[in-house]
């Protein structure tokens, strides 16, 4: 009991300092989503700036995962090809 009450602070503490995002919204009508997993602030504005410009992008979470997400893409040929960039490239998960 006594060794809960120590540490209870510091577990806190630490959820605290993790960033809540808000849950990711579907994608619109006819539109194809990219998912790009992030886990640190760094990875996130690394896969931002790597995003086209004309895609709607934000941070939110997806089955419990911080996610990039990517929408306006309007074929799944173009969606995928990002995925498959992203991953293969650059070296993180994405998925459409």
């Amino acid at each position: 009991m006594a060794l809960g009450l120590l540490f209870a602070p510091l577990i806190g503490f630490w959820q605290s300092a993790q960033a809540q995002f808000p849950p990711c919204p579907p994608p619109s009508a006819n539109e194809y989503l990219l998912l790009v997993r992030s886990n640190t602030e760094a990875e996130r504005t690394r896969v931002q700036n790597l995003l086209p410009s004309n895609s709607t992008v934000l941070v939110c979470d997806y089955l419990n995962d911080t996610v990039v997400r990517a929408g306006g893409f309007t074929n799944l040929e173009n969606a995928n090809a990002w995925a498959q960039y992203m991953t293969e490239v650059e070296g993180f998960q994405a998925f459409v």
